[in-house]
């Protein structure tokens, strides 16, 4: 690519002066925009006329090529300056079209310039986007009539690319197998120097203190807690019979009124079995246990067990056979946190008493334990919401 072309077929000493036309050129082609193959710019003849011809040939725009077939192009006269006129080829995405052109430069302050002449030179037009240079015409000044073209006035300009843009790096290649180990060198009998004891680092900032992380679900209850306080056959309980008082504390339940304590259970608990212990109870007709969810809606429930005998000083056992979808063998919880069991013994001329924990703050929200305003005397359907009447002591109940 001749852009500094000043040999002895050059006529013209300004075809010897770079522009920012050629400039541009050059930093097309890092973008693989230029002359694949072919597309060289001649003269009509040997003797020269006002037309040059380009070749057939391909050429690539940001790595797309493009065939561009052989045309014939005409040069406009000069007046009384000299010009550069150059040859693009160019690609018409609407048209789906190749082309090559002419553009005319801007002439000189006059005809026949030259290194020592007072005036700038005359200068190609701008380069376009997206266009490829193929060549430069010097057009002198004073010409009338016919601009003959002749091989010494054109300068080749193609800038040359490959016909594809590279393709995407290979995968890395496997790691090599490990060589064996050298042999371990002789140790030194002569301990080295100790060195200087570097000064002490200046003490940094206190670091902005972290936001509390969220409380974590409650874990399974320990093998030993299973052991040693949770009655044997049984999973958890409403709280610690450590704080349980004897039947004989509380006062007995009202007959045919629910009555619900608070119980944390994770989410997938299998609850089969519900228990109570009885300190007493006589004259029932009617009793029931089941699970609800923290807004009280009823989840399952044990079918009535009125006619069955309580004994005093035993934990008595409700299966969970009852399910909003009908008979069930258990329920599933599906949410980690506050549940309640329901408590319900219907009686004529007698009473139940259970074991009651000693209450502390039993308004506090959410409310632990209390009985319902929804007086029921066997198993209600689904889905019921037990009401709260008022806070109580909770009841010792046990979840197997």
């Amino acid at each position: 690519m001749d852009f500094l072309h000043y040999s002895p077929t050059a006529l013209h000493p300004a075809q010897a002066v770079l522009d920012a036309t050629d400039m541009a050129a050059i930093a097309a082609g890092v973008d693989n925009t230029g002359v694949v193959s072919g597309c060289a710019v001649s003269p009509v003849g040997s003797t020269g006329s006002n037309q040059v011809i380009v070749g057939s040939g391909v050429f690539s725009i940001s790595g797309t090529t493009h065939s561009l077939g052989s045309v014939t192009l005409t040069i406009n006269p000069a007046a009384g300056s000299d010009r550069r006129d150059f040859v693009y080829a160019t690609w018409n995405s609407t048209g789906s079209t190749a082309s090559a052109t002419v553009a005319d430069g801007t002439p000189c302050a006059g005809a026949n310039w030259s290194f020592t002449t007072d005036s700038n030179p005359p200068i190609k037009a701008d380069y376009t986007a997206d266009t490829v240079l193929l060549a430069e015409v010097y057009v002198a000044g004073n010409t009338t009539g016919t601009t003959q073209v002749t091989a010494t006035e054109i300068v080749d300009k193609r800038v040359f690319v490959n016909s594809a843009s590279a393709g995407p790096q290979g995968p890395q290649g496997a790691q090599g197998a490990t060589g064996p180990q050298g042999p371990q060198g002789a140790a030194s009998t002569t301990p080295g120097p100790t060195g200087p004891t570097g000064p002490t680092g200046a003490t940094g900032p206190a670091g902005v203190a972290g936001a509390q992380g969220v409380q974590g679900a409650q874990g399974a209850m320990s093998t030993w807690e299973q052991a040693h306080f949770v009655p044997s056959g049984w999973t958890y309980e409403t709280f610690t019979r450590f704080v349980a008082l004897s039947s004989g504390a509380g006062s007995s339940m009202n007959s045919g009124r629910t009555w619900l304590t608070a119980i944390w259970l994770n989410a997938g608990t299998l609850v089969t079995n519900l228990g109570m212990p009885i300190g007493s109870a006589s004259g029932v007709t009617h009793a029931w246990m089941g699970l609800t969810d923290s807004s009280r809606v009823l989840l399952c429930s044990s079918t009535d067990r009125g006619s069955d005998t309580f004994t005093a000083g035993a934990v008595h056992t409700f299966p969970q056979v009852r399910g909003a979808s009908g008979a069930i063998s258990g329920f599933t919880t599906t949410y980690t946190g506050i549940h309640y069991i329901a408590v319900n013994f219907t009686f004529s001329g007698g009473g139940v008493y259970g074991s009651v924990g000693n209450g502390y703050d039993l308004s506090t929200a959410p409310v632990l334990a209390f009985d319902s305003t929804t007086t029921v005397t066997n198993p209600p359907t689904f889905p019921t919401t037990f009401a709260i009447n008022q806070a109580l002591r909770p009841y010792y109940l046990l979840v197997s």
